[in-house]
């Protein structure tokens, strides 16, 4: 161990002991180190030891913890096979019951998972898997952090994840996806950020931290910074999957949709489970009008509005009524089907499924994310719906909360498109036509472009010049995109016209 400031030896120590000692080793290297720099590293007197099982078993959990990192499906149903293996050596090491957990998670079907495990069977089993893992280890961090990760997406779970991952942050100060999954959860935007910096410094190759730092810087365009954390981590991974997916985010953003369905597909075509680039792939051939193609890789929530854009009413409607809105897909699948009702006129039904299927308006809003990482999600679709149906309080108590994700945004520098479409969503709604106006032409200058109209709370506009010439340009836009890729000016289907 050495001073990098003057090069003095701070520690130093050869050990030659048999290969079933490596536990005992890394307890003594540890409290050594710890001694050297005279500092604490965990926050106690005294370092935990590492969990100890045999040789065999721990050799299978490192390599499982490998293939996890890698994000590969493939690779991470391995690691359930080698941790299985582990566990049939010794059934009670918790960290390969916590490792185990983590991948069953990764490989569901939920949104941003890599897999086909139905979520609902994923998340029984991980639950059962870490209650087992902190029986025999109450302290054992990335118990705890896994823990959080699995309660991010169940309903009503929202402090308890949070708390769960500040504690395995306590116990263990430098894990990385601990880090990475706070991050997602914080409602301080800066925290967020910095964990995610934090995470990408120590680990380029972190593909989820990395993506992840890749939206904030997008969300607040900074694409100087984009580009070069790109440059950065390309010279390492080559221009692999996560590459593409951030190349492919930055065109959207700035309204290159044709660059940005080749990465996309690019991303899809190497992990196919990926369903954040699915997520991305989809929307962006929706806006280009290809609405087959954005059924076939779209979540549910994508594929009831390429359905309606196709015509196809009577199977839109089937999908709504069989749609589980209490599944990992809940936010995708309420924000398309509330798009799809009030397009049709039908906000009464909108109003319906808030009370049927989530308990009422507090319930829908303290369990689905009301914003994302640039807007304000299905908040204006449900405001113009309680409009609709004359609900004046439940209209204020959503116009309220849209403003205050608004300001959230306004406050950390958000200016992205979908950003602004919001404010312009919001402007609408209160009644503000000018402001409407403005911010769709920011929007339109921040790279908006389709060849569908937007799916919004935009009546008050309708016979507006300044909103018809604005939904042009967004169309030639999209059509110029369309002839890069090969495909003619795009036709509305009659319906639309």
């Amino acid at each position: 161990l050495i001073q990098a400031s003057d090069g003095f030896h701070l520690f130093s120590k050869t050990y030659d002991r048999d290969l079933t000692d490596v536990f005992a080793v890394q307890d003594e290297l540890a409290a050594l180190i710890g001694e050297a720099l005279q500092t604490e590293l965990t926050g106690d007197d005294v370092i935990r030891t590492v969990a100890q099982t045999s040789i065999e078993a721990y050799d299978l959990y490192l390599l499982a913890r490998q293939r996890i990192h890698s994000r590969s499906p493939q690779l991470m149903t391995e690691a359930i096979e080698l941790l299985d293996k582990a566990l049939e050596i010794d059934p009670d090491y918790a960290p390969a019951l916590a490792q185990k957990a983590l991948a069953i998670n990764l490989m569901s079907d939920g949104p941003g998972a890599y897999g086909d495990i139905p979520e609902a069977f994923a998340n029984a089993e991980g639950l059962k898997l870490i209650a087992r893992a902190l029986e025999l280890d109450p302290d054992l961090a990335e118990a705890h952090a896994i823990l959080g990760l699995i309660n991010t997406d169940r309903p009503g779970m929202y402090d308890d994840a949070v708390a769960s991952l500040r504690h395995a942050l306590e116990l263990n100060p430098n894990m990385d996806n601990g880090k990475n999954w706070l991050a997602n959860l914080t409602l301080d935007y800066a925290e967020g950020v910095d964990l995610y910096e934090q995470v990408v410094l120590r680990d380029p190759l972190h593909g989820a931290a990395f993506n992840n730092l890749v939206q904030a810087y997008l969300d607040l365009a900074q694409y100087d910074k984009v580009e070069a954390l790109i440059t950065r981590t390309s010279r390492i991974s080559g221009p692999d999957s996560n590459i593409r997916q951030a190349l492919g985010s930055v065109a959207v953003m700035k309204g290159d949709l044709s660059t940005a369905i080749r990465d996309f597909e690019y991303a899809t075509d190497v992990n196919q489970h990926d369903s954040i680039a699915k997520l991305w792939l989809a929307g962006s051939f929706f806006r280009i009008g290809d609405m087959e193609r954005a059924e076939e890789v779209g979540r549910p929530g994508q594929v009831l509005i390429a359905r309606a854009f196709q015509g196809d009413f009577d199977a839109v409607d089937r999908l709504i009524a069989e749609a589980d809105f209490q599944s990992g897909e809940r936010l995708g699948l309420f924000q398309g089907a509330s798009a799809y009702l009030l397009w049709r006129g039908r906000s009464a039904d909108i109003v319906d499924i808030v009370d049927d299927e989530f308990g009422g308006l507090d319930v829908l809003l303290k369990e689905l994310p009301v914003s994302g990482f640039f807007g304000t999600n299905y908040l204006g679709t449900l405001a113009q719906a309680y409009r609709e149906e004359g609900m004046t309080e439940e209209f204020d108590t959503t116009i309220q909360a849209m403003q205050s994700v608004l300001e959230t945004q306004r406050a950390r520098g958000s200016d992205t498109w979908v950003h602004w479409m919001s404010q312009a969503e919001y402007a609408a709604l209160t009644g503000d036509v000018e402001a409407a106006v403005g911010h769709l032409q920011t929007a339109l200058d921040k790279g908006y472009s389709s060849v569908v109209p937007p799916l919004r709370a935009f009546d008050l506009l309708e016979d507006d010049p300044r909103f018809e010439a604005i939904l042009a340009t967004s169309l030639e836009r999209a059509n110029q995109e369309r002839a890069k890729l090969g495909m003619g000016p795009y036709e509305p289907p009659l319906f639309l016209e």
